[in-house]
């Protein structure tokens, strides 16, 4: 039951990203400005990656089919969202349309999570797939901050 409780708040953070990204998408719809193909192919993606995930939690619960074949599919189109959406910042987009590549870059992190992932892989992967460098071996020992509320998106964090 615990591990329903964790997926269930994963996905509840997913939806808040999706609010945003759709936030996001109004305002460049609003100001008119163009949204380019790749954009579209990436939203598609990370709308696969949930579907997935859904299936993943529901095949879970009923015991009827492999959850992490599912999972796994929602761990390939999330990736491949954040490969497509990291592409688009090459060419220096508009600010609505750079926050809503963030927003999908969010949105993989805790649909990844949702899915029953190690945080700190799904941070390295989702970076990788961005295009961010790992941090120095100099680094790689020091802490990061965990959350004191539960909720990593907050700013009240202790350090571990």
């Amino acid at each position: 039951m615990r591990q329903v409780e964790a997926t269930t708040e994963r996905l509840d953070h997913v939806v808040g990203n999706i609010w945003v990204l759709t936030r996001n998408a109004v305002t460049l719809t609003r100001l008119c400005i163009a949204s380019p193909p790749e954009l579209g192919a990436a939203i598609t993606s990370l709308a696969d990656a949930v579907r997935a995930a859904g299936e993943s939690l529901a095949t879970d619960l009923t015991g009827r089919d492999d959850p992490g074949r599912h999972a796994s599919r929602a761990d390939t189109a999330a990736l491949q969202a954040v490969r497509i959406a990291a592409k688009l910042l090459e060419s220096q987009p508009a600010l609505p349309l750079t926050m809503i590549i963030g927003q999908i870059r969010a949105t993989a992190v805790d649909l990844l999570r949702g899915v029953d992932q190690d945080d700190s892989d799904v941070l390295a992967r989702v970076d990788e797939a961005v295009g961010l460098s790992p941090p120095p071996a100099e680094f790689s020992d020091q802490q990061e901050p965990t959350s004191t509320s539960g909720n990593p998106d907050r700013l009240s964090v202790r350090w571990n």
